[in-house]
């Protein structure tokens, strides 16, 4: 049994599906879920592993002390044998190599420590100190701060074709699309560590209505063809979108959005 627990803060089941992909062959750590908004049945889901921690602690995602509630749920629900919490700060994959350094590093110290977006405390930590540590966590380190003016500004940048930061970025697709019901198809499962921080964004920004889909996400790997085949069963307004590095432009492109980092939102309708 590993002596390291790793906890994911899920505001979404498809958070959950995606670090669970993720993390499904990490070998130095057990695994705690904490979903903040929907619940997660054990009982139904493939992927759950016997020593996983799932905690439904609905009504929480917009909380300012999240994060806080987050880690006091995961010592409260886990036993001592766990010495080490790893609880990631934000919504990005993190590095197994960064994990596994942490917990080296707190193994000698006995203090918390932060790299990346990770940190590690030892349960020790928590009855010597509490939680003073928690106001010296940075969730969103690379975030920008936007007024509505200055963001509605970027986000029609964006749209003209210009290059953005993260949040237009994300905020310009949602100007092209309907949030009515946002899907993930199964081609895009490879990819979501990579894209992760902008399906987030998306799947969380959606009214999960029941209808059909108005917006897929799919892999940049499908041919034209099946994209075809995909369109074909959803609304008029729906619209397919993939996230790629590539400069190639299908045929039936309907809009590009940039991101600075090199990464196109392509959009197909």
């Amino acid at each position: 049994m590993h002596a390291n627990l790793l906890v994911f803060i899920c505001d979404s089941l498809y958070q959950a599906l995606e670090y669970a992909a993720w993390s499904g062959q990490l070998d130095f750590a057990s695994r705690c879920f904490i979903m903040t908004a929907e619940k997660l049945d054990k009982s139904r889901i493939s992927w759950i592993k016997p020593t996983d921690i799932v905690l439904n602690l609905n009504n929480i995602s917009t909380r300012k002390d999240k994060l806080e509630i987050a880690i006091r749920g995961a010592l409260v629900y886990s036993t001592p044998k766990y010495e080490n919490i790893l609880i990631l700060l934000n919504n990005e994959i993190p590095q197994i190599d960064v994990c596994k350094k942490l917990i080296q590093e707190v193994n000698k110290t006995f203090d918390f420590k932060i790299q990346s977006n990770v940190a590690c405390i030892p349960r020790e930590y928590f009855v010597l100190n509490g939680f003073d540590f928690i106001n010296k966590l940075d969730t969103n380190p690379d975030e920008v701060t936007y007024d509505e003016v200055s963001l509605g500004m970027d986000v029609g940048l964006a749209l003209s074709g210009m290059p953005c930061k993260t949040l237009p970025f994300v905020e310009a697709i949602k100007e092209i699309i309907s949030l009515d019901k946002i899907n993930l198809h199964s081609s895009a499962l490879k990819e979501i560590n990579k894209y992760q921080v902008y399906i987030d964004r998306l799947i969380k920004a959606s009214q999960n209505k029941t209808s059909d889909s108005s917006l897929l996400i799919i892999s940049e790997d499908l041919s034209e063809g099946e994209i075809e085949k995909l369109k074909a069963g959803m609304t008029n307004e729906g619209v397919i979108l993939y996230f790629t590095e590539s400069d190639k432009k299908p045929d039936n492109i309907y809009k590009i959005i940039l991101h600075e980092s090199g990464t196109k939102a392509i959009l197909i309708r």
